[in-house]
């Protein structure tokens, strides 16, 4: 669990601190793979959305900084910041971090779930 959070240079202390203990973060974080709030953004974008959009980055941001995701927190706080600032221009760019960063989250939760470091194998 540490590995992954370390990996994604993710804020372990803090949501270990928060969730209280590791059975319930992990619980958490392998609830994240559920989690539709990056769909939901990025089906928004497709439809030229931009305030379900903003709505979904925040949605996307708090549950990643509940979890100590700190940095797919970080990014979808900009494309929020960018959404709700009508600064268009900025979003391609904005949205690639944040599938970026979403991408290597899910690839860290699925490796973890594989080696079977502790946290649990279903989605539930």
């Amino acid at each position: 669990m540490k590995t992954c959070y370390a990996l994604l240079h993710a804020d372990y202390a803090d949501a270990l601190n928060r969730f209280g203990t590791e059975a319930r973060l992990e619980k958490y974080l392998v609830k994240f793979l559920a989690d539709t709030s990056f769909a939901d953004l990025s089906a928004a974008l497709e439809r030229q959305d931009e305030k379900s959009a903003q709505l979904a980055a925040h949605s996307l941001k708090g549950t990643s900084r509940l979890l100590g995701l700190v940095r797919l927190g970080a990014a979808s706080e900009r494309l929020e910041y960018a959404l709700r600032g009508g600064k268009s221009a900025d979003i391609p760019i904005l949205l690639r971090q944040v599938q970026a960063e979403y991408a290597q989250t899910i690839t860290a939760i699925h490796s973890l779930q594989a080696a079977g470091e502790g946290v649990s194998k279903s989605n539930g």
